[in-house]
């Protein structure tokens, strides 16, 4: 080898070590991005992913070629968190590493994810895949339906209503039967009409999107009470208006929590939608911002009392 072909070929294989660093977390020196630190931490016990959530709004394409890797070689807990980061972080190779079927054991919410992940990208195949996912037979968990039919429901996806009554209309109470009831719901109303306040905050903004977008179980009364911020949102005949005032006696509540990605493109929003004594449900909004306006790109069931 001549001294030239010599610098050539290490030149290449300086690049190429440069990419595999970056490919597992970072250059050489630097530790592993907030994302994948927090997914390599996962314990099998964790309850709460909510810093995966949160750092994947920030996520890049070398982060998620990470975690595609650790969803073939990390441990169980590794794996779950990996699947959850790849959903928030959406994008192309996020939704292709989703697709693929992994352990038995994280199908269900594998296909769950999946389901929020494509409502993000929301082609023509993506509204058929969700689609399918309502007519599955050998789907016999609610949570990758309830997934499905939001994800419609945020879509406003009119082709998908005979598939979504069919869910609807099994009345046995399952939480597939109420998210097609609330999708249809949305599908059918189109977006709810907000009136803000000229002082409305940047948050105000952002849940302003959740209430356009459709909130499930805000039909169930005529106003909700955010006591964090002492003040109402109240549907007063097809808009959302909000309302400083104090709490009226039995008045359902609800609760927000924001994060933002640190462009400011990005936000998750947590709703708790509580209208009673064990009688609650909580659902993570995924955010986009288009030039003023903030819109919903998903919407996913996290929990029920």
């Amino acid at each position: 080898m001549t001294s030239s072909q010599r610098r050539v070929a290490g030149a290449a294989l300086a690049v190429i070590t440069v990419l595999a660093s970056e490919r597992m977390g970072g250059a050489q020196g630097a530790g592993p991005s907030p994302l994948i630190a927090a997914v390599r931490t996962a314990q099998e016990d964790d309850d709460d992913l909510e810093p995966v959530v949160v750092a994947a709004l920030d996520a890049t394409a070398g982060d998620r070629a990470q975690l595609d890797i650790m969803l073939r070689q990390g441990t169980p807990a590794q794996r779950y968190a990996a699947l959850t980061a790849l959903a928030y972080a959406g994008g192309d190779d996020a939704i292709a590493a989703l697709q693929r079927p992994g352990s038995p054991a994280t199908e269900t919410y594998r296909q769950t994810l999946l389901a929020f992940a494509l409502a993000g990208r929301g082609s023509r195949d993506d509204r058929a895949a969700l689609t399918r996912q309502l007519r599955a037979e050998h789907i016999d968990d609610d949570w990758p339906i309830a997934a499905a039919a939001l994800s419609l429901g945020v879509l406003r996806e009119t082709d998908a209503t005979a598939a979504l009554e069919r869910i609807a209309n099994a009345a046995d109470g399952s939480w597939g039967a109420d998210a097609a009831t609330e999708a249809l719901r949305w599908v059918r109303n189109g977006p709810w009409r907000i009136e803000l306040p000229a002082s409305a905050s940047d948050d105000d903004r952002i849940v302003a999107a959740a209430f356009r977008n459709g909130i499930p179980r805000t039909t169930d009364a005529p106003a909700f009470y955010e006591e964090s911020r002492g003040r109402a949102w109240v549907l007063e005949g097809a808009a959302w208006r909000l309302r400083p005032r104090p709490k009226t006696a039995d008045e359902p509540t609800i609760d927000f929590t924001v994060h933002r990605n640190a462009t400011g493109s990005r936000a998750l929003l947590s709703v708790a939608v509580i209208l009673g004594m064990k009688n609650g449900a909580g659902y993570n909004y995924l955010l986009v911002r288009q030039g003023d306006e903030w819109r919903v790109r998903g919407v996913l069931f996290t929990w029920v009392s």
